[in-house]
């Protein structure tokens, strides 16, 4: 897959049955959780649509990397969002809808990917 750690060159197929086994699993929990609180039904055409957003042994390496690291910017900001804001509100934010907003703007998704 192109990440440390991989035997690249591997010749035991439970290995990528794993990879592709963790694969599907993150695609599942990903689905869930995008329909926790709306109560629809997940269809085939969805599932393999996520399973192509996630990182897997049928991917290049390079993508794999690309969506990993855009994986982690996603929660590097979802965490670093609620931590700015006690110090945005000292600062004289009222509006957290317009803090979000303009956060985002200084703080963007790309460059945190890269």
């Amino acid at each position: 897959m192109g990440l440390p750690g991989w035997q690249v060159g591997t010749n035991d197929p439970a290995d990528i049955q794993i990879a592709l086994h963790e694969n599907f699993s993150q695609t599942m929990n990903t689905l869930k959780a995008q329909l926790a609180g709306g109560g629809g039904r997940i269809t085939q055409a969805e599932i393999f649509r996520a399973a192509e957003q996630q990182p897997g042994p049928n991917l290049q390496p390079k993508t794999n990397r690309s969506l990993i690291a855009e994986a982690l910017a996603v929660v590097s900001q979802a965490q670093q969002l609620p931590q700015d804001w006690p110090l945005a509100s000292r600062m004289g934010w009222e509006d957290a809808l317009a803090y979000d907003g303009a956060w985002r703007e200084q703080n963007k998704l790309s460059d945190a990917t890269n």
